[in-house]
């Protein structure tokens, strides 16, 4: 990591220290200048602009096809945010259009970065060293008890739960997927690269 430019170094960083950001949710009760989910969100459209004006960017390779349907995505996106904002005009409103526009932002961004197969794996191996972090959380909270064992919040489907130390349990969810699935990609590239090898024997 240490060879990358700022431009893709920082990605790298906020990967690794997501779940730590995740962790510390409640902040954002205190203050939302303290909230560390807040700053992360708001940095990272801003970060990605200023990616995009270094010259140690990396220029991607032209998929016509992908930049085209993602685009055309892109643009109903952004249409969508304009009305949300010219019906209402609030911060919590910019808020949201910081939310919708992001993905599209990293979308591009990353496809500036994922340049090769060893960018790719690096990138995945990333996310498989930052869900450590809640999968341990959920193996301590399996074992003994959930963080934050008497306070009840109020999900997404209107149900009660036991609060742990994630603000949702879709935070579990989201990291664990991914991991299942860059491991799952792992294991098959091994046993395909030992067919190979094998074939050539």
């Amino acid at each position: 990591m240490s060879r990358l430019p700022f431009s893709l170094k920082w990605f790298v960083i906020l990967v690794l220290i997501r779940p730590l950001v995740d962790l510390l949710y409640f902040l954002k009760y205190i203050s939302p200048i303290l909230s560390p989910l807040y700053i992360v969100g708001i940095l990272t459209p801003i970060l990605i602009g200023l990616s995009f004006l270094s010259r140690k960017f990396p220029k991607k390779y032209t998929s016509f096809l992908v930049d085209l349907n993602f685009g055309l995505w892109g643009v109903f996106v952004l249409i969508n945010s304009f009305f949300l904002f010219f019906i209402k005009p609030e911060l919590d409103s910019f808020g949201e259009i910081i939310k919708l526009i992001t993905p599209i932002l990293i979308f591009f961004y990353l496809r500036h970065f994922v340049k090769s197969r060893v960018n790719l794996i690096g990138i995945m191996q990333t996310v498989l060293y930052s869900a450590l972090i809640p999968a341990f959380l959920l193996l301590y909270e399996l074992t003994f008890e959930p963080i934050n064992a008497e306070y009840l919040s109020v999900n997404r489907g209107g149900g009660e739960r036991l609060q742990g130390g994630f603000a949702d349990i879709m935070n579990y969810a989201i990291y664990i997927s991914a991991a299942l699935l860059i491991k799952g990609y792992f294991t098959l590239r091994e046993i395909k690269i030992k067919n190979i090898t094998f074939r050539k024997n």
